[in-house]
């Protein structure tokens, strides 16, 4: 049995993936600018340094009634063979795999009443829900430009007010225009070459970013059960998927306050040289790429953890974020528990 990596979000109160390795960032819902002699499902397009992504609404795709936007939606931003396509979700779950025999034929998912299978690839069945896998190939060849858009026919498009969010208030209109522009800063300097993929995470509030191959997966849990007599930084085990994998709470060791607790725990599951560790965090706020160039040097003394496990920082959205080396925290022990404990 084959284990696919997938992208799990919601939208519209339904549950969708996208195969990771086409994911190439998840961003807040920037400002989309409207165009005209697009297919229904388009609600725009927005500059991605420098590059022009459409941007397109499932529930319109499917046939459903079109949904109100939200300042705290996000885009998927997809890419296959050169061609970039940006998918509205409303929450930005985890990153699973998926066995292929849990993958269910079309016919079973119409039975019950499922979107349109033109778009779909099949759907997975994961504790009751069932997760709509796309069809990323068929989304992106009945999604296409129908013409070139250049970005200073962009810009002269752009409005005050936009098309797809009319109920926008003053000021998530500006929130809007100011994360467009934050995708603007680094477009003429951007080297895809040296962009490399990270994962932007809150513990307390704080965030970090960690680099995304080193990530299996995010995932969600209702439990961990506690072991006894190990260093209060094991939070205990869980059970995922049939694996029982040991579960760091990094806050102690990491000087960050202690979050309250939740029914739902957000779990980064974390591997190097095949063990498997799973990090509780509080959040995964989205995937970007960063320059290597935007990288600067973290400082003297930083109040999180030993200066060796912060490699650099960066400026994202008004934020200082440290990049925290998981690999070599792992590599030394900090996270192993000892047996004779």
């Amino acid at each position: 049995m084959t284990q696919i990596s997938y992208l799990i979000f919601r939208y519209g109160g339904s549950l969708y993936g996208v195969k990771s390795e086409f994911v190439c960032e998840i961003v807040n819902l920037p400002a989309i600018t409207y165009i005209e002699e697009v297919p229904t499902c388009m609600i725009g397009v927005f500059n991605l340094r420098g590059r022009i992504v459409p941007v397109i609404d499932l529930a319109i795709r499917f046939g459903h009634t079109p949904r109100r936007y939200y300042i705290t939606d996000f885009v998927v931003v997809i890419e296959i063979r050169d061609i970039m396509l940006g998918i509205v979700a409303n929450d930005v779950l985890q990153v699973q795999d998926i066995s292929s025999a849990d993958i269910e034929g079309l016919p079973q998912l119409m039975s019950e009443g499922k979107p349109s299978p033109h778009f779909l690839e099949g759907g997975a069945k994961v504790e009751d829900e069932i997760i709509m896998l796309l069809d990323l190939n068929n989304l992106i060849n009945h999604t296409e430009l129908p013409y070139e858009i250049s970005v200073e026919e962009l810009e002269e498009l752009q409005t005050d007010h936009p098309h797809f969010f009319p109920e926008a208030t003053p000021d998530e209109l500006k929130l809007l225009h100011k994360r467009t522009q934050n995708l603007l800063q680094q477009m003429e300097d951007t080297d895809v070459s040296e962009a490399t993929a990270f994962a932007i995470i809150r513990l307390g509030n704080e965030f970090f970013a960690v680099n995304l191959n080193l990530v299996r997966e995010f995932t969600e849990v209702k439990s961990i059960t506690p072991v006894p007599c190990c260093p209060s930084h094991i939070a205990g085990n869980i059970n995922l998927r049939g694996e029982v994998l040991t579960v760091v709470d990094m806050k102690g060791k990491m000087n960050i306050p202690a979050s309250p607790s939740a029914v739902i725990t957000k779990v980064m599951v974390v591997e190097n040289n095949g063990l498997n560790i799973g990090i509780l965090i509080d959040e995964v706020s989205e995937v970007i790429s960063i320059q290597s160039s935007d990288i600067t040097s973290p400082p003297l003394a930083v109040k999180y953890m030993d200066n060796e496990y912060i490699t650099g920082t960066v400026e994202l959205n008004g934020r200082t974020i440290s990049l925290i080396d998981f690999d070599r925290i792992i590599s030394n022990g900090e996270l192993i528990v000892n047996g004779n404990v």
